[in-house]
């Protein structure tokens, strides 16, 4: 494997969990606005 394929695939780890994180966050941030 090239370091050019490893560096891709870093990047598509790194943005598949801002994607997780970003999804989190704004769920976490529903329940807190739902909340009495």
């Amino acid at each position: 494997m090239t370091p050019r394929i490893i560096d891709q695939e870093l990047e598509g780890a790194e943005l598949g969990i801002a994607v997780v994180a970003a999804r989190f966050n704004s769920y976490m941030t529903d329940q807190m606005l739902e909340m009495p």
